[in-house]
């Protein structure tokens, strides 16, 4: 990587970039003053690396040569992987590589560029391979070693609505699947087995399972009915879930008492120790939730799953937690 320390006009090129980038942009409100004083600033390093906005410069022949530490923290790269990669390859998707070469080399030969100083919205590329939408502001720099420095930033709107989007898609399909369980040749079992499956599958509760409650002594027993997405070794969470109960946690009994509602943990490994914890603190599960189902008005079986992610349910969630066990009751009391 370079170290332009007295690069006085890729200096200068760097502070437009970032008052155009505040001033042109609404995602950026901080004042300027805000930021520290380049000329003051140990190196240019040091100062790109106190930004909280990803800084990438790109050589002549579209190579990395400036990455700081937000764009380390935002693409999953650090500085040394970056170092003289090709950008395209680096954060650029598939299928809009070629459109940015093509760019790349019209700059190249005419000086001419139809996206410095614009504020672009973009679709970018992480070291895990996802893609997630960008705020882009391009300055052309006119120096030798940097041709071209990006200052980028998430694009918080554009991300919520494409979470929104992605939930209403996952419920949709959710539905579904549930509703051709009411019209399909399902036995019970069949039922509890695909539900679990796809609630794992689609909502992000990674490990599933069923519980039954007994008719001779109210005990919720589990009917050996799993989902594992994870591809974990989950044979001592069954063994130690034979049954429903405070004991083997993590719910409390005012919890089991109350199996007429959803009930949810954020973060299983912060409530009082419990029979099961070891196993799920050991392979990193966080969530849990526990769905009821109602056969009939009554409560027959309970659904536990367990999630790898803390959780957040929000009320609408809930709501559709709530909605899909509806959906399960109805879909076994039409076997019975």
């Amino acid at each position: 990587m370079i170290n332009p320390k007295n690069d006085f006009y890729l200096k200068r090129k760097i502070k437009e970039g970032v008052s155009f980038a505040m001033t042109g942009a609404s995602w950026l409100s901080r004042p300027l003053g805000k930021f520290p004083d380049i000329d003051n600033a140990l190196d240019l390093k040091s100062f790109l690396n106190l930004m909280p906005e990803s800084v990438i410069g790109v050589s002549k022949d579209g190579r990395i040569v400036v990455w700081n530490k937000a764009a380390e923290a935002l693409f999953g790269w650090s500085e040394r992987e970056a170092a003289g990669q090709p950008m395209d390859q680096m954060i650029i998707p598939e299928d809009y590589r070629q459109l940015h070469n093509n760019g790349m080399k019209r700059m190249l030969e005419t000086g001419e560029s139809r996206v410095t100083g614009k504020n672009l919205d973009l679709q970018a590329l992480n070291k895990k391979g996802d893609q997630f939408p960008i705020k882009l502001c391009i300055s052309s720099t006119g120096n030798s070693d940097v041709s071209y420095l990006g200052f980028i930033h998430e694009n918080a709107n554009e991300i919520k609505v494409q979470k929104e989007l992605s939930s209403k898609l996952m419920e949709s399909e959710v539905l579904l699947q549930l509703m051709d369980l009411m019209v399909g040749s399902y036995s019970v079992d069949e039922i509890l087995q695909k539900s679990v499956q796809v609630l794992s599958e689609k909502c992000g509760r990674e490990v599933g399972h069923v519980y039954e409650q007994s008719e001779q002594n109210c005990v919720w027993s589990t009917k050996n009915i799993w989902n594992n997405s994870t591809g974990l070794p989950i044979k001592s969470l069954m063994e130690d879930s034979t049954t429903l109960d405070s004991e083997a946690g993590p719910w409390s009994s005012k919890e089991l008492g109350g199996l007429s509602e959803v009930s949810w943990i954020a973060d299983i490994q912060e409530v009082k120790p419990f029979k099961r914890q070891v196993f799920l603190r050991e392979f990193g599960f966080s969530g849990a939730v526990l769905l009821p189902i109602k056969v009939d008005g009554e409560v027959e079986y309970v659904m536990e799953f367990f999630s790898l992610e803390k959780l957040g349910l929000t009320p609408k969630c809930l709501k559709f937690l709530s909605d899909v066990s509806v959906y399960i009751g109805k879909a076994i009391s039409l076997k019975i």
